[in-house]
């Protein structure tokens, strides 16, 4: 079943507009019938059949193959000298946008617009050593008529190809900075293992097998469906086009999974690897069951051109479920470049390794990530590096003090090639939370670090917020005797805090660890002479609070199995969502039962996140809610805006979106039948809420201050 689009009392499909890729001016390639030589000083013009008169000033053709990307034999050399540019033709229908590759990258480059054909000219955009290897810049403007590119410093030489200009479009979404347009059309691509580019026209009668083919002509709320099987590319599928807020692009397997198989791409080293399976640019996209294996660097990228100079339509709300990213050469799926607001919902990231099997993790909003990337319900195992690595850089470009959430996610031995092989250069984290070159803010729900070969929950120097609620560590001293389930030691910067409320450390602490003769245990001896590891957690810096989590005594007798660890990773259900394990549940009688304290649903740095459901009188301690008491109704949370609607995942989760509700009120959800009896209830801070529906049609009423509305929505 599709996801849904359920607005304020109307039950109802939004199946609504796509885009075709607009047909640009022309695409200049460099090839020919422009000046050959350096001695430019004055301004050259040549008149191009099919374009017009292009002018060439101390521009030249370029022929060094180590910066021409498409392997062609030219592109234009626009030097560092002062003032060298190119001017394109007139055109007479306006500019929309223009679009270039830069063979060096990290150049300076001024891109200026002309509504007199070029006797005056207005800056644009300017790149600030921030080109890449693929630039858009946006005009959109009826009135502009001419283009120029200029250099004005000595950063270096620019090396520019494939420069293609296209038309003005009233159609354009996102305020003239979203490039994808939409006509009206609502399609269907298909692909199969079976297809063929050549005869397959991408109907379901003749599909293609090219992955690449089907996203060059999806638009807002289009469907790809890739049939189930094995999809064996040589290539990295670009995505830069997007959907909208009520638009999503869909790519799904709709029967079984569909394995993209990059193990014949060329072998690239690991440093600066561009060999991505899949790098998503664009916005609004949905996959699911897609599966991204042996690819040379990153299986899934997601991330803006730049973090410099490119409009926010890029790499922002796009909801990844049920994928599983396997065998890579880096990190499985990575997000990077001010990507923002993306939601990763029961997905399993396991194998990766790269050639030096020590910077391949499983998930990574790093380096240069935005806000708001939200996890639930994934799984990371088995990765040469770290399960989660949260480490930003400095001098990426990009401001830190940005956050990122967690719900229900396992990080399980990392650091390994296999259950038995250590990865002997990987840092072998479960969580890495942070770096000493800035603060990233950690939030994290019911998470489980488990048997990693160094640290499960590694604070590595952070000096934002680590916000960490009914979280479970467990590690093994036969994986390393320095092993750590928790090392949270360090300070933090003013204005930020660690927060560790019902959490534990599954260990044999109380029994081997050795005290002084005032019973007193050092922090840095905590778990060294027991099976279990160590941990260390400060409780006297500034800014730490810890409440109600047990670090000493939650002993293997509390649970109802402790060795059973490999099971966390067992196949997921129908679902979609991890199964049943006894690893680390709770027995009957564990002093450990109703002792937390109550986690109300909060408004994290402008993010909503849920409250800690239980049973009981007060939530057990730990990441699993024993049901030794009376049921509640448990939620989800993630961030949204718009209008009141329900976006529906595969796996039956829900996202409640409310329309200019104010994020710091308290609403009500309320859910009844169709003859009106009550079905249960739920409370949520902020404009969003994540939950699970009735499987029967329901009514649902969403109430707050100043706030009601209602929504009839079918059952699964």
């Amino acid at each position: 079943m599709n996801y849904k689009i359920l607005t304020a009392t109307l039950l109802c499909c939004l199946f609504t507009t796509v885009t075709k890729a607009q047909e640009p001016y022309w695409i200049q390639t460099f090839e020919d019938t422009i000046p050959a030589s350096k001695d430019t000083e004055t301004a050259l013009k040549y008149q191009i059949e099919g374009q017009g008169e292009w002018i060439f000033y101390k521009s030249f053709k370029g022929t060094n193959t180590s910066y021409i990307k498409d392997g062609s034999k030219g592109c234009l050399r626009i030097p560092k000298s002062k003032n060298a540019y190119v001017v394109t033709p007139v055109v007479d229908k306006g500019v929309g946008r223009i679009t270039f590759d830069e063979g060096r990258s990290k150049r300076s480059l001024l891109v200026y617009a002309s509504t007199d054909e070029g006797k005056t000219w207005t800056l644009v955009k300017e790149f600030n050593k921030s080109t890449t290897a693929n630039n858009i810049v946006s005009i959109n403007d009826a009135n502009v008529n001419r283009v120029k590119l200029e250099k004005q410093d000595s950063s270096g030489d620019c090396d520019v190809d494939n420069l293609t200009l296209y038309p003005y479009d009233p159609n354009i979404t996102g305020g003239g900075d979203n490039p994808t347009v939409d006509n009206g059309v609502v399609e269907t691509f298909w692909c199969s293992p079976e297809g063929s580019d050549d005869s397959g026209d991408g109907t379901q009668e003749k599909p293609f097998y090219s992955l690449q083919k089907a996203v060059d002509l999806a638009g807002p709320a289009d469907t790809i469906l890739m049939l189930a099987g094995t999809y064996l590319y040589d290539a990295r599928v670009n995505i830069p086009n997007c959907g909208s807020a009520d638009k999503h692009i869909t790519l799904k397997c709709p029967n079984g999974r569909a394995v993209l198989d990059f193990s014949k791409m060329p072998y690239h080293k690991h440093s600066d690897n561009p060999q991505q399976g899949i790098r998503l640019t664009g916005s609004y996209w949905h996959f699911y069951h897609i599966d991204i294996c042996n690819a040379s660097d990153n299986g899934l990228l997601i991330e803006r051109e730049s973090t410099q100079g490119y409009p926010d339509y890029q790499a922002h709300d796009n909801l990844i479920e049920q994928c599983d990213f396997y065998k890579n050469g880096d990190t499985g799926l990575q997000m990077k470049n001010a990507a923002s607001f993306n939601y990763v919902v029961n997905c399993d990231s396991y194998l990766n390794c790269d050639e030096g099997q020590g910077d391949a993790d499983g998930f990574a909003p790093k380096i240069s990530v935005g806000d708001g990337n939200y996890f639930y319900g994934c799984r990371a195992w088995l990765n040469s590096d770290d399960g989660w690595d949260v480490f930003y850089k400095k001098d990426s470009g990009q401001a830190d003090n940005v956050s990122v959430i967690l719900e229900n996610c396992i990080s399980y031995k990392n650091g390994f090639l296999d259950e038995n092989t250590i990865a002997e250069d990987g840092n072998g984290n479960g969580f890495k939370m942070g770096s000493n070159q800035g603060a990233m803010n950690m939030f994290m729900n019911r998470c489980v670090a488990l048997c990693n070969k160094a640290k499960g929950f590694d604070q590595n120097h952070n000096a934002g917020d680590i916000i960490m609620n009914n979280c479970t560590g467990m590690t093994l001293t036969s994986i390393d005797s320095k092993t750590y389930s928790y090392r949270i030691y360090e300070e933090i910067a003013t204005g930020h805090e660690v927060r560790l409320t019902n959490c534990i450390a599954i260990n044999d602490n109380d029994a081997t660890d050795k005290r002084d003769k005032q019973g007193n245990v050092k922090p840095s001896e905590h778990g060294k002479y027991g099976q279990y590891g160590r941990f260390e957690v400060d409780e006297t810096l500034d800014g730490m609070h810890i409440t109600t989590c047990e670090f000493q005594k939650a002993d293997p007798t509390q649970f109802l199995n402790v060795s059973n660890h490999a099971d966390v990773m067992a196949p997921r259900d129908e679902n979609g969502e991890i199964p049943y394990s006894t690893f680390a549940r709770l027995v009957e009688g564990s002093s450990l039962i109703d002792k937390g304290t109550l986690i109300d649903a909060t408004t994290y740095r402008g993010i909503s996140v849920a409250d800690i459901s239980y049973n009981g009188s007060a939530p057990d301690l730990g990441a699993y809610e024993s049901n030794y008491g009376a049921s509640s109704i448990g939620a989800i949370k993630q961030t949204s805006q718009g209008t009141l609607h329900l976006r529906q995942t595969e796996s039956g989760l829900v996202i409640l979106m409310l329309d200019a509700a104010p994020t710091a009120d308290a609403y009500q959800v309320s859910f009844f039948d169709l003859s009106g009896r009550w079905l249960g209830q739920h409370t949520f801070v902020g404009n969003c809420t994540t939950l699970r529906l009735p499987h029967s049609t329901s009514i649902i009423s969403v109430k707050g201050n100043n706030y009601h509305a209602t929504a009839k929505v079918a059952g699964r």
